[in-house]
């Protein structure tokens, strides 16, 4: 049976895809801060701050005290459980990037058709063996196994261009608990084929060792149109 993924997890997911949410999330975790607190702590306008907490408000992860005219934002603390244990599991030395290169022998715009449209036919399942795998092709697009009203949600693409990058934001899983991760993928053609740039924040991840041996295979075998 799949597991539900009703709109509020979409939301949660979406919300939390934009770094200045995530510092946001990160200065409230330490304690409630009001609105004006909040806007000190980035380089850019009120406005952009109060459209970033209307988001993460939206998504029940930040609630609002008001006190006078002050705005307090407090984090819900529903969630502070999950940030926890994900923060318990990720070693000091993972917090930084780690940038690994593939060299592949198909054309850049076949690998960045096996990526997304194509991504089902080589990604692992982790459900179903006969489950749908997509990827919306689209910032804000969701990537999941299923479907996307009813399945399990494997992460949300946060930027992309056609043969030439796709960027991800990875939701923390059960078997995954650090989560939140950020993978970025840059193609470049070469001589021989491509190069894939392969960015995971923080690291370690899967994704190299994935991309290494699941995509290499299917481009081996495959004829993309």
């Amino acid at each position: 049976m799949e597991r539900p993924l009703p709109q509020q997890a979409n939301t949660f997911w979406r919300a939390l895809t934009h770094p200045t949410r995530r510092q946001i999330i990160a200065l409230l975790l330490e304690r409630p801060r009001t609105t004006g607190e909040l806007v000190d702590q980035f380089d850019v306008s009120r406005f952009a701050v109060m459209k970033h907490l209307r988001v993460l408000e939206e998504a029940d992860l930040v609630r609002i005290r008001r006190e006078g005219r002050r705005r307090w934002n407090v984090f819900n603390e529903a969630f502070r459980a999950a940030f926890a244990a994900a923060a318990e599991g990720a070693p000091e030395a993972a917090t930084h990037p780690v940038e690994r290169t593939l060299r592949l022998s198909a054309p850049a715009g076949h690998v960045y058709h096996a990526l997304t449209a194509e991504i089902g036919a080589w990604f692992p399942r982790r459900r179903r063996p006969d489950a749908q795998i997509v990827l919306e092709t689209r910032p804000g697009g969701l990537f999941y196994e299923g479907s996307a009203a009813a399945g399990t949600l494997l992460g949300i693409v946060t930027h992309l261009e056609p043969d030439r990058a796709l960027q991800l934001w990875l939701p923390p899983q059960p078997a995954d608990p650090l989560g939140g991760r950020s993978i970025e993928l840059t193609l470049t053609p070469a001589e021989d084929g491509t190069e894939l740039r392969v960015v995971e924040h923080p690291s370690p991840g899967h994704w190299f060792s994935l991309l290494d041996a699941q995509l290499r295979a299917y481009l081996a075998e495959a004829t993309i149109p």
